[in-house]
């Protein structure tokens, strides 16, 4: 499974998307560059935070993983505070956004270079 074979946010959903753990794994130990972003149905920030990031173009995929439904992926990126947008590059938490934000700061923190680039 590579970055391109994943759908766009919309379609990972908030309600617990249509992906497993291991596919989120599998995807960043691949090697490729991801954004996971932590949420909840229950967190107010959320919807209108998913609507501004589907009409923003992004370097890399976006993940919406819903924390209530993915208890372990919150757990092994350490997602406390909702919404949290975590930079995973070859399998490394390279930087993340935690309350509020906006697409901009979402497409700088994708934007980052890479390590050893």
């Amino acid at each position: 499974m590579t970055a391109s074979d994943h759908p766009p946010p919309a379609a990972t959903g908030g309600g617990g998307g249509g992906f497993t753990a291991d596919d989120v794994h599998d995807l960043v130990a691949h090697g490729d560059r991801v954004l996971l972003l932590f949420t909840a149905r229950w967190c107010a920030a959320t919807a209108p935070l998913r609507k501004q990031l589907a009409a923003t173009s992004l370097p890399c995929p976006l993940i919406e993983v819903d924390v209530d439904s993915h208890p372990q992926l919150a757990d092994r990126y350490v997602a406390v505070s909702l919404p949290t947008i975590v930079l995973v590059d070859a399998s490394v938490e390279q930087s993340r956004l935690t309350g509020a934000f906006g697409p901009q700061r979402v497409k700088d923190l994708a934007n980052r270079p890479r390590p050893g680039s």
